[in-house]
């Protein structure tokens, strides 16, 4: 919760003044307005379609306002000790539960076969756990101001941790129906724990960096995505040299760890308890466009990065190359998104603009897809380095579309008139959290569905398509809020844009 705000905070998410004024000249206005009025004047709309969360943040203590922009390595060496620590367990947590998914994917399918489980139900132990997440994230965001974004996060980590050292053990168990049992039990545990610490890491970087959201949310994706990458790597060489249990007992051992570290680093947050009548509810929060906006842009991104996962391996073998440079190739996207994420975090934050950054990733990832397939109608199959080219710039796009949503989400949500609070922070992270897991579910499921009936490239033409959607209804939202913020400002100066549509009822109208 944010304790202290600056003055253009307050100003950013002031209620709309909805009375009449009639004057001839800016100085007979109110005394209570002459402040707004001024800012406004000097600085630009109270309201900016693209503009920052916050135009003129706090200092990284929330003690007063600071000139210096958020994000940057200035800013991170303004951060107190503990604050810099509590950034390294949010991405180490981030880094080790992502290892701890991503490293049974070299030795898990081919071990459960051999223990009596089908394909198709390997295939659903990977699936549950997204869809486990999907339906968690929004109840654990629901009711965050139960539990605490500390005691979510701390016990998400280390029921993530015990799941990882419960799954080595599946070694011992019988073979066939119990075992297969078995891993669904312990992969949804796992999923249970996962929902409840991301949801609560969202909640934990808004309210203790609230000026800053995207630079820390991209510094957590990095690691997420290092999590990703190294998992399988790390997994296999593990396998290798102790057998099923050595990689479970390793690294639910280090998850258990961050775990620990998390209890005595994450601060504990504040907060009073919602009247009823005040308590921010899901039906209201998905009333709001701008919401839908982002919640889009996450979707499209993980169903695309989801569908890649199950699906690009097969389709590079139709090339004839190695497994080794098969690897390779799907570790150039992320390579990519590892660099950028970060700095794209700054700029959000530094300057806006989060929606025309989801426009161009979302440009980027369609003609991306177009070209890896490639898409019937270009003509170009059979040529591998189009399909490289395409994968790198891949990483690209996506970051475009998963870091600016988390910070403007929240932006648009405010701005919609919820509360700048404990509650209204994990509604958006719960629901941010589910949309992630459901393109997460969705792309390999569906996906897969779909190259059996109608080939890979028709597949990723249509998840081009669905791209091309993206843009246009972020656009069109774009366009609406640059409108309504140019109205805004002629309310403010006196020159309409639309005389028609103003009258001597508009408020802070100016006389003519």
């Amino acid at each position: 919760m944010f304790s202290r705000k600056s003055s253009s905070h307050n100003l950013l998410f002031r209620p709309r003044i909805t009375r009449a004024v009639s004057f001839a000249a800016p100085t007979t206005i109110r005394e209570e307005d002459e402040e707004l009025l001024s800012d406004t004047l000097s600085h630009g709309p109270a309201v900016s379609a693209s503009a920052p969360l916050l135009t003129r943040p706090l200092s990284v203590n929330g003690d007063a306002a600071s000139e210096e922009p958020a994000g940057g390595l200035a800013w991170f060496r303004a951060m107190t000790r503990k604050q810099k620590m509590l950034v390294a367990i949010l991405c180490l947590a981030n880094f080790s539960a992502t290892v701890f998914y991503s490293c049974i994917a070299p030795f898990f399918p081919s071990y459960a076969m051999r223990k009596g489980a089908t394909e198709t139900e390997v295939g659903f132990v990977f699936g549950c756990f997204q869809l486990v997440i999907f339906f968690m994230s929004p109840i654990w965001g629901k009711y965050m101001h139960l539990f605490g974004a500390k005691f979510l996060f701390v016990t998400g980590i280390l029921t993530t941790g015990a799941a990882a050292i419960l799954m080595g053990f599946l070694e011992f168990c019988p073979a066939g129906r119990s075992f297969v049992i078995m891993c669904f039990v312990i992969r949804v545990v796992d999923a249970v724990g996962v929902s409840a610490f991301l949801t609560a890491s969202f909640t934990v970087i808004a309210n203790e960096f609230p000026t800053a959201i995207s630079t820390i949310f991209g510094a957590c994706e990095t690691f997420n995505g290092l999590g990703y990458t190294l998992g399988p790597p790390i997994g296999g060489l593990l396998y290798q040299l102790g057998g099923f249990i050595l990689p479970f007992a390793v690294l639910g051992s280090v998850v258990l760890l961050v775990g620990i570290a998390s209890w005595l680093l994450v601060p504990s947050m504040q907060h009073a308890e919602p009247s009823q009548e005040d308590s921010p509810s899901y039906r209201q929060y998905l009333s709001i466009p701008g919401v839908w906006i982002t919640l889009l842009s996450v979707f499209t991104a993980t169903l695309g990065l989801g569908f890649l996962d199950a699906m690009y391996g097969p389709h590079l073998e139709e090339f004839h190359i190695s497994p080794g440079l098969v690897g390779a190739i799907f570790l150039l996207p992320s390579v990519l998104y590892f660099i950028c994420a970060p700095f794209l975090g700054v700029i959000v934050d530094r300057r806006g603009r989060a929606l025309e950054f989801i426009t161009l990733g979302a440009i980027i990832s369609g003609s991306c897809y177009l070209f890896m397939g490639p898409a019937p109608f270009m003509h170009l199959q059979g040529k591998l380095w189009v399909l490289i080219i395409a994968n790198i710039i891949l990483g690209l796009g996506t970051c475009g579309q998963l870091i600016p949503p988390f910070g403007k989400n929240l932006e648009a949500t405010i701005n919609a008139g919820f509360p700048d609070n404990f509650e209204t922070h994990g509604l958006v992270s719960g629901a941010l959290s589910s949309a992630t897991a459901l393109g997460a579910f969705v792309g390999p499921s569906v996906g897969g569905f779909a190259v059996e009936e109608y080939g890979f490239s028709w597949t990723v033409t249509g998840i081009a398509f669905l791209n091309l959607i993206v843009v246009f209804v972020t656009v069109m939202y774009l366009m609406h809020e640059m409108r309504k913020a140019s109205r805004k400002r002629a309310l403010f100066v006196g020159v309409p844009d639309d005389e028609e549509d103003l009258d001597e009822t508009s408020p802070l109208m100016m006389a003519a």
